[in-house]
C-alpha cells in the first residue's frame, strides 16, 4: 500500500517561460507517492520538482492522501 503526500511550497522558476519568468517565486503543489506510514520525504519531493524546472523550495503545509482500493481519504 502507498500514500500520496501533498506538499505546498513556494519555489523559484529555473527557466525563463512566458508564464513563470526566470527567478520569480510561485506557489506550487507537489504530489509525492511514498510507502504507507512514511514521513514526507522533502528531499525526494524537491528532487522531483527540480527536474521540472523549480528550485529554492520553502515548504509550507503537508497533508497525506491515504489510498485504498475504492476509497480515498484526506488524513
Amino acid at each position: 500500500m502507498y500514500e500520496v503526500h501533498v506538499l505546498r511550497a513556494t519555489a523559484e522558476a529555473l527557466e525563463s517561460h512566458e508564464r513563470y519568468p526566470l527567478g520569480e517565486r510561485h506557489a506550487i503543489t507537489i504530489f509525492s507517492r511514498q510507502p504507507e506510514v512514511e514521513e514526507p520525504d522533502y528531499q525526494l519531493a524537491a528532487e522531483r520538482t527540480f527536474s521540472s524546472g523549480w528550485d529554492d523550495f520553502e515548504f509550507d503545509t503537508t497533508r497525506t492522501l491515504a489510498i485504498a482500493p475504492g476509497k480515498m481519504n484526506l488524513v
